[in-house]
């Protein structure tokens, strides 16, 4: 009887350790998976139809196609379609009808988008316009991905604020490791300020004064001392901002909406961090969450210009230790002491790439007019 007992203990252990293990197995794979799929659109080579270190992507972005050494086991190489084949002109911000790319397939192209020329310096030394990088970044990793990049311009002649969104999921060339292609969050990720602006410098020809990076958890206290925003928002936002911030008490009467089912609500610091980071909703792509942060930015303005001196003052103080930037605070209180006069400043908003001007590129943004996007920049910015 003993024995049996024994025997039937063994056995359940045994089969214990097996279901245990296979469980195991099991989990590991599925973190395997989706990591890599995560993290692997960072490294993704549509030549080598798979993901492949990106550090291993060796070659001059000038160069022409047959210059591509340590490429051996690339597919033959082709050209994409010229500019005269119709790029998507779909206009997100307005529409959000745009929806995400699927996954690589038979009709996406497996070669590489044209080399971008360098391009000109659109922002010459002595000019009267400062341009300032603003950066959100998210800390998975030592620096992060920079997932906002705006270019804030003061033009002091034209007298005019432009807000400029960069797409997080532009290729382009980063001057890192030999050079490599991939998108250009990418950049802070890989080396932090420094590789961000020289890639921006190098692929748009925008120079830059002065940088300002916030991290998407001091964030939320930068919006609460600011008192919260009032935006303007629809249904679909508002059940992603309440899925997202537990916190969140924000209602949304749809009874009250305009004809587009919009409705301008006060968000608190945590909402508009969710909001900020919202690419879901209006088709699951970039482009309206870029549209979400230019909002932001307008409202965040448009409250700035209600403040006084001393509540200018007090929210620098306060906000000052959570940036990190170039610009000394002594800069900062010159900006709030000519407050008013920058209340009078046109506020305006621009995004690169522009309407017309780009196309999907298995899971990247390709700007397919380069010098078109950039010719309407310059003229919004500086005329």
């Amino acid at each position: 009887m003993k024995k049996e007992v024994n025997g039937k203990t063994k056995k359940i252990i045994l089969i214990s350790v097996i279901v245990i293990s296979s469980l195991a197995a099991l989990v590991a794979t599925a973190f395997f998976i989706v990591t890599r799929y995560y993290y692997g659109l960072l490294n993704f080579d549509p030549l080598d139809g798979g993901y492949v270190p990106i550090t291993t992507i060796d070659y001059d972005p000038y160069a022409p196609p047959s210059s591509t050494a340590g490429e051996t086991t690339r597919a033959p190489e082709t050209s994409l379609p010229s500019d005269t084949t119709t790029p998507d002109t779909t206009a997100p911000d307005s529409t959000e009808s745009t929806t995400a790319p699927t996954p690589p397939d038979t009709d996406v192209p497996h070669v590489l988008p044209p080399d971008m020329p360098q391009p000109p310096v659109l922002t010459p030394d002595g000019d009267d316009v400062k341009h300032i990088l603003l950066i959100g970044a998210d800390y998975v990793s030592d620096n992060g991905l920079s997932d906002i990049m705006v270019i804030a311009s003061i033009n002091n002649t034209e007298k005019t604020i432009t807000c400029t969104s960069l797409m997080r999921d532009t290729y382009v060339y980063i001057p890192i490791d030999g050079g490599i292609r991939t998108k250009l969050n990418a950049a802070h990720q890989k080396g932090g300020i420094k590789l961000l602006i020289e890639t921006i410098e190098l692929n748009f020809g925008i120079k830059f004064d002065n940088y300002m990076k916030l991290d998407f958890e001091k964030a939320v206290d930068v919006f609460d001392r600011l008192g919260g925003l009032e935006i303007r928002i629809n249904k679909e936002e508002a059940e992603f901002i309440r899925r997202w911030e537990p916190s969140s008490k924000l209602e949304f009467d749809s009874s009250k909406a305009d004809g587009e089912g919009y409705l301008t609500v006060h968000l608190n610091g945590a909402e508009l961090r969710a909001h900020a980071r919202n690419r879901s909703t209006g088709g699951g792509v970039d482009f309206n969450r870029t549209r979400r942060q230019r909002d932001i930015l307008t409202a965040a303005f448009e409250k700035a210009k209600t403040m006084s001196f001393t509540q200018l003052l007090t929210f620098l103080d306060g906000v000052f230790p959570l940036v990190t930037t170039d610009i000394h605070y002594s800069e900062f209180v010159g900006y709030i002491l000519h407050a008013s006069s920058y209340s009078s400043y046109k506020f305006q908003t621009f995004r690169i790439p522009s309407d017309g001007c780009w196309k999907y590129w298995s899971y990247y943004i390709l700007i397919t007019k380069p010098e078109k996007t950039m010719n309407e920049w310059y003229d919004l910015v500086y005329n």
